[in-house]
């Protein structure tokens, strides 16, 4: 007879194959939280990869409700728990005096308790579980046991789930790159026979162009390729724009 965590790899694990989708997969991972910790709860699992958006989902619309990332709440019982990598409990929402923006839209909602876990690896936490309940008091000691149980288990499919979007995010990143090398080079160029300067000079005007009007390298170099034939229109990006003449 197989024991629950074996029950519960298993279920991971069936998850993970099957899935199509990053949150997909965390859909799946919500709904065994679910049916692992306590039937009537509902769970929200956000994960923050490194240098992409967050990826948030919810089993319904209660923990939907006080998502605090799509609702951009700054300050939450997740959000807290994710940058200290401690464990929140509300037992009451209504009497808890902690991050007034979330405890009014948990009001709304409907959430009376809650249960935020971090989720980490290696010395860093990027995610969070989130168990809400309706009722009061639904957190007990052998709730948050079963609940530590089951983020313990899922930790490191979480964790394979974070390293392959953030390995996706830097290929992409990559071939973004590569895709906008020949452009600078081109642009790199122009500048330098242009201004007579070498080419670091000219790669450092194209970076304080971009910097200074918050546009990207590869844009501000597609506009003077496309210049060329026109020295004066290269110029004028770069250059401040001439004062009026007297009429």
């Amino acid at each position: 007879m197989l024991g629950d965590v074996a029950v519960s790899l298993i279920e991971l694990q069936t998850q993970l194959i099957g899935a199509e989708s990053v949150d997909g997969f965390l859909t799946g991972v919500a709904a065994l939280a679910v049916a692992r910790v306590g039937i009537g709860l509902s769970c929200g699992i956000t994960l923050r990869p490194v240098g992409l958006p967050a990826a948030a989902v919810s089993t319904d619309s209660l923990a939907a409700g006080v998502d605090e990332v799509r609702y951009g709440l700054a300050h939450g019982p997740c959000q807290y728990s994710m940058r200290t990598g401690t464990p929140v409990l509300i037992t009451d929402s209504g009497a808890d005096g902690r991050w007034t923006g979330y405890r009014t839209r948990a009001a709304a909602c409907g959430v009376r308790s809650s249960l935020s876990l971090p989720v980490g690896a290696d010395g860093r936490v990027f995610g969070v579980v989130g168990l809400y309940s309706r009722r009061t008091g639904t957190f007990d000691a052998a709730v948050i046991e079963r609940a530590a149980g089951f983020v313990g288990i899922a930790t490191g499919a979480l964790a394979a789930t974070v390293r392959i979007a953030e390995q996706i995010g830097l290929t992409a990143q990559l071939r973004n790159a590569l895709a906008s090398r020949p452009v600078i080079d081109q642009a790199v160029g122009i500048l330098m026979a242009q201004r007579r300067c070498p080419a670091a000079e000219a790669f450092a005007i194209l970076s304080k162009s971009s910097q200074d009007r918050n546009v990207k390298a590869r844009m501000v170099a597609a506009r003077i390729v496309a210049a060329t034939g026109g020295a004066d229109a290269a110029e004028a990006w770069f250059d401040p724009p001439a004062a009026p003449r007297g009429r």
